[in-house]
């Protein structure tokens, strides 16, 4: 061994000693001085203990807000837009709408190992590392942080399951959700009726929407008729025309995932299930199967069987269908991955009133999956 390496590590050696000795002193200076202080609580800067042990961190994501400053409470505007959600391995995942606030609330998460954060317009809910939110991640651990035993000793953090919870105020500005879930099988979105366009992200992961009706309302003002006089002989301004316009999901499933709608009310689920979407890096790879012509395409990436099931007989406003349901060759005898409309099987590719401008029509690109809608 080289005598530099030897020095360098003497040195990292004798630094480490003097820290968890400073340590040890630190610890028992303050049990000393503070001895009916809890030293080791797992409760920070935005924190809190429920009843049964839950560790919960809280951010409201409101238009308006109120912050805490030296002369008191004081109202903070906040224009939050897009909610995105990008979580793995979390199975209790609700997102609730016609509430009171909106806000975030994670269960039992260990600080420093996921970010909660909003920046330009977008909430920001992860436990995938991401660039862009490092700061987010050091703060958040360097705030709450209680010692190396919070992450290296079973026994002192909570054993209880991590769980995300969101509520939306659908009077907030909020008009985008975007969930990308990876081994998530418990997740349910209801109650949903502000001005929404959703898209989602399934891989290997289950949703539930119940109950939700993403509404934008149109209202346009006609002028006036010069020719059409009250009483008084003044024109008379006709009444506003309004519209509710049904939003769409944009749905992208694959490896076993299942997408589960109730009582809800779209204009089309455009859905693309365990496909590809072939883009020029694919192309320029060395021994590319694909051809320049095919970018933007898609392709079969096989995976495990999806399941869709559409019930939607809420919304009065489906004017057809375009679905396009076609198995892997390895799959063609799986009597399972049919496409079934209101209660009739239909083939592999199906159209019924895809053409209605006004109502766009459901659209499903599928492979490997079993489709289920009733209307």
């Amino acid at each position: 061994m080289k005598p530099s390496t030897l020095i360098v590590m003497s040195v990292g050696l004798v630094i480490t000693v003097v820290g968890f000795a400073l340590c040890l002193f630190a610890q028992s200076n303050a049990k000393n001085n503070y001895p009916e202080e809890d030293l080791f609580s797992s409760v920070g800067e935005n924190y809190m203990i429920t009843d049964n042990g839950d560790t919960v961190r809280t951010m409201d994501f409101s238009d308006v807000i109120q912050v805490e400053k030296d002369d008191g409470l004081e109202d903070v505007e906040q224009d939050v837009k897009v909610l995105s959600v990008v979580l793995s391995g979390i199975d209790d995942i609700e997102i609730i709408g016609r509430s009171t606030s909106s806000k975030v609330m994670l269960y039992n998460f260990q600080p420093g190992l996921y970010a909660c954060q909003i920046s330009s317009g977008v909430i920001t809910v992860t436990n995938k590392f991401q660039e862009a939110l490092l700061f987010d991640y050091l703060s958040d651990a360097f705030k709450n942080f209680n010692g190396l035993r919070t992450y290296f000793r079973p026994d002192s953090r909570t054993k209880n399951p991590k769980k995300v919870v969101i509520t939306v105020n659908d009077d907030d500005l909020l008009n985008r959700i975007d969930l990308e879930l990876t081994d998530c099988k418990n997740v349910k979105v209801k109650n949903l009726t502000c001005s929404l366009d959703c898209k989602i992200i399934l891989n290997n992961s289950d949703i539930t929407f119940e109950s939700c009706s993403f509404k934008d309302r149109e209202i346009v003002y006609p002028e006036p008729d010069p020719d059409i006089l009250d009483s008084n002989g003044n024109m008379v301004q006709p009444e506003p025309i309004i519209t509710e316009h049904f939003l769409t999901i944009d749905l992208n499933m694959k490896n076993g995932s299942s997408f589960t709608a109730n009582a809800c009310k779209f204009s089309s689920v455009n859905a693309v299930v365990n496909k590809k979407l072939i883009t020029q890096n694919d192309v320029d790879e060395e021994n590319s199967p694909y051809l320049p012509e095919q970018v933007g395409t898609y392709v079969s990436n096989g995976g495990q069987k999806c399941t869709l099931n559409l019930n939607m007989n809420a919304s009065g406003i489906i004017y057809g269908y375009s679905v396009k349901n076609v198995a892997d060759e390895n799959k063609a005898s799986d009597t399972s991955l049919v496409t079934v409309v209101n209660g009739y099987s239909r083939g592999e590719v199906f159209t019924e009133n895809a053409e209605n401008k006004d109502f766009p029509p459901i659209t499903i690109d599928a492979s490997n999956c079993a489709i289920n809608i009733f209307n």
